[in-house]
């Protein structure tokens, strides 16, 4: 039975890839595609570096609330219902700033990457210092363990599980504001026009759609 099922996975495998090479053979575009793996690959680095950022700042603070016990009853039900707010509700506010102010919108749609991901590894984090043993506590404070040999050796190694949960939960859930737009057709330096804009800034289209472009007729 594995055998049959893994001769139908792989037969669909086959399938969905001839499918995506036959279209972008007839359709986009190889130069489309290396588009798109340029910016995926442009999006991804940006995602992955404002989670750093993020961990630089929110797992110190995340375990020292987590090793307080009375602090981190009231902080974790709030890091929680913030990670649960729609950032979506936010982007209009910051397209028309960035449009407004003539902005570079690579720069200044990162906080809204930021303000989902800061949560996720906050409160999970608090989880994870919550949980850790005290009698490992107990252990690293009589070897005198503190400063950075008290982090690498007793709480990172601690509360990674919950670390990587938070983190990888934040990049699945929060590319959206990496993938909002950061070209504007039609605007231009001092312009106030908010035209719609695809969701990769690239400035060729398919050659499905020049094609059906020229091909439509012109409505008079």
């Amino acid at each position: 039975m594995d055998a049959v099922w893994f001769t139908i996975v792989a037969a669909a495998a086959a399938f969905a890839a001839w499918k995506i090479i036959d279209y972008v053979a007839s359709g986009a575009g190889w130069d489309d595609v290396l588009d798109v793996l340029k910016l995926g690959l442009f999006t991804l680095t940006r995602v992955v570096t404002l989670i750093a950022v993020a961990s630089l700042i929110w797992v110190p603070i995340g375990v020292e609330i987590g090793l307080r016990p009375h602090l981190a009853e009231k902080i974790q039900p709030l890091a929680q219902f913030l990670a649960a707010f729609p950032a979506n509700l936010l982007f209009p506010v910051f397209v028309v700033a960035i449009v407004h102010f003539d902005l570079n919108p690579d720069i200044w749609l990162s906080p809204l990457i930021i303000l989902g991901t800061q949560w996720y590894i906050l409160f999970n984090v608090i989880a994870g210092a919550m949980a850790y043993p005290n009698d490992f506590r107990e252990a690293a404070t009589n070897f005198r363990m503190r400063g950075w040999q008290w982090w690498r050796q007793v709480m990172l190694p601690g509360i990674s599980p919950y670390f990587v949960t938070g983190a990888i939960t934040a990049a699945g859930t929060r590319g959206t504001p990496a993938l909002s737009p950061k070209r504007y057709p039609g605007a231009t330096p001092g312009s106030r026009r908010t035209a719609s804009a695809p969701i990769l800034p690239t400035t060729r289209r398919p050659a499905t759609i020049r094609r059906s472009s020229s091909a439509s007729p012109s409505c008079h």
